[in-house]
This record gives C-alpha cells, sequence and structure tokens, in this order.
C-alpha cells in the first residue's frame, strides 16, 4: 500500500533496518487512515444519493466515485505537506548552490563516464546525509506557512462536515423513519402537497434507506433529533480528517524522519544528475560553435560556396 504515497522501496533501503521498519509502520497506519476516511466518505455520498435519486445503483456509483475521490484528495493534501524540515536538507532541496557549490565548468568537465558523475554525486549526498544527522529547524516565512495551513484545513474541514451529515443520515436513518412514521400518523402535519410529494414514493417503489424525498427535510429532523450531539459529532468527524494532517506538520515520524532525508537525497542526485548531463551538452554545443568547422559549415550554407 506504500505506493499510494509515491514511497519507494529504494529508499528505505538506504536505511538501518530497524529505522526502516518503524518509517514502513508509520506511513502503513498513515495510508489505513487515509482508507477509513475515503470509505467513509464514499458511505456519506452513498447516503446523499440513494435519499436523492432513490436508485441503488446509482447511490453504489456515485459512493465508490466519491471514496476514490476523497482518498487522492486527501494523499494530495498529505503529499503538499511532505517538505523537509531539516534546514540543511531544506536549502539543498531547494537551490543547487548548496549542495553542488562546487560544481563549475571544470568540473563538470571532469566527469568524463557515469561511473564518475555516480561517484561524486554519491560524495555529495554523503555530505549531506552526515551534516543532516544534526538536526536543525528550517527558517519558513511565517504567512506562507499560515496561508498554507489554512487553505489545507478548511479543504479538510469541509469536507469532514459533508461526510459527517452523510454518516449521521446513515447511522439515524431508523429514527428518522420513526419520526417520519409518527409525523404521518399525527395531526400536526395538515401539507397535503408534503404528504403526497416528500413523504410518499411515487410510482409505488420503495424508499432505499429512508423514508422521505427531500434531503433538506431529512437534515432538520436529525438536527432536531440529535440537538447538540449533532454538533459534538461533526466536531468528533472533522478531528478524524484533520488528524492525519495535524500528525505529518507536527510528528517527528514524518517531515523530521528518515524517509524524508532519503527522499531529499535522491531528488539531489536526480537534479544533480540531470544539470551535469545537461551542462556537460551545453559546453559541447558550444565548443562546436566556435570551432572552425562550424564557421565554414555555416558559411556554404548562407552562400552555396566553401569559404574561400
Amino acid at each position: 500500500m506504500l505506493f499510494l504515497l509515491g514511497l519507494q522501496d529504494t529508499h528505505f533501503s538506504r536505511m538501518l533496518p530497524e529505522e526502516a521498519r518503524r518509517q514502513k509502520q508509520i506511513y502503513g497506519i498513515l495510508i489505513a487512515f487515509e482508507f477509513l476516511l475515503a470509505l467513509a466518505a464514499g458511505l456519506s455520498v452513498y447516503t446523499f444519493t440513494a435519499v436523492v435519486f432513490q436508485s441503488i445503483a446509482w447511490a453504489i456509483t456515485a459512493g465508490i466515485f466519491f471514496s476514490l475521490l476523497t482518498l487522492n484528495l486527501l494523499n494530495l493534501v498529505f503529499l503538499a505537506t511532505l517538505n523537509p524540515s531539516d534546514d540543511t536538507l531544506y536549502k539543498n532541496w531547494i537551490s543547487k548552490k548548496y549542495s553542488l557549490k562546487d560544481l563549475n565548468d571544470e568540473k563538470i568537465a571532469s566527469l568524463k563516464t557515469n561511473a564518475e558523475i555516480d561517484a561524486y554525486l554519491f560524495d555529495v549526498k554523503s555530505k549531506i546525509r552526515t551534516k543532516a544527522l544534526s538536526f536543525q529547524q528550517k527558517k519558513a516565512s511565517f504567512v506562507f506557512t499560515f496561508l498554507r495551513n489554512l487553505f489545507l484545513v478548511s479543504i479538510l474541514t469541509l469536507l469532514a462536515v459533508v461526510v459527517a451529515n452523510g454518516l449521521e443520515l446513515f447511522f439515524f436513518r431508523h429514527e428518522i423513519n420513526k419520526t417520519i412514521h409518527d409525523l404521518l400518523l399525527s395531526n400536526t402535519l395538515t401539507d397535503n402537497w408534503t404528504k403526497e410529494h416528500l413523504l410518499q414514493q411515487q410510482g409505488g417503489k420503495e424508499f432505499l434507506l429512508i423514508e422521505s424525498n427531500s434531503l433538506l427535510l431529512n437534515l432538520n429532523l436529525l438536527t432536531r433529533g440529535l440537538g447538540n450531539w449533532k454538533w459534538i459529532l461533526d466536531f468528533v468527524v472533522v478531528i478524524l480528517f484533520l488528524l492525519p494532517y495535524v500528525l505529518m506538520y507536527r510528528s517527528p515520524e514524518f517531515l523530521k524522519g528518515h524517509y524524508m532525508r532519503e527522499l531529499v537525497l535522491h531528488q539531489l542526485e536526480i537534479s544533480g544528475r540531470h544539470f551535469i548531463l545537461t551542462r556537460q551538452k551545453v559546453m559541447e554545443i558550444k565548443v562546436y560553435f566556435d570551432s572552425p568547422e562550424f564557421e565554414e559549415q555555416l558559411f556554404e550554407k548562407l552562400y552555396g560556396f566553401k569559404k574561400p
């Protein structure tokens, strides 16, 4: 399941066995939590769709779709949080002037084979890894951090409130149905249109889950029936949706963990290798453009005869 967050076994292989086991366990718990939240979201939308469309096929389809959508949204939120907190790793991660500060054209020209490039990058990673063992908190803009966290928390909170209402409708559907039955048997409901169109199924069909055609009516009965308990249940669901994000942002197991370090070093290796190969190609092309052969070929192509 680790691949859902883009986690690669090659990064775990560079850790000590105990470190790798611990990190796999931590990320495995996070992914399991994601699945539970995605299933809860799917069940919530299944309930909404069943009440609105009174179709089991539409309800199952919408539930599965929203469950997958929620899983991907949670992945996106968590991956947006997965940035290094260590000052050394962060500086080298955002700018090559730290990790590749000695990589001038002369040094690049001396790296003639892939083995030499591998050896150079291995030395760079080893130095950064050793320095990163002594953790130092990175300095980040308060405004940027606050706005990013506010945006992500708002998305998760909005999603949690929607899911909470759907779950409450599903688990308290029997109580809502009993209230509807009591309402129909009493003399308090005098509106015939409400009885015929909202509280009775059309075309001889049977109701799904809740015996009402009105989602707003069901939510109103739910709110009235639960009272203050509804706010408590909503708050619990919101906490459940925010908990993985808070743990990722505050727990040293993630942003300060061993996997985060190896991930950054791997990305540094990729960017460093591409920079070296690109710069070597630029230098090769520059040498060719400055050569007499290029000048003679260009003259012949422009004028149709060789340069005298």
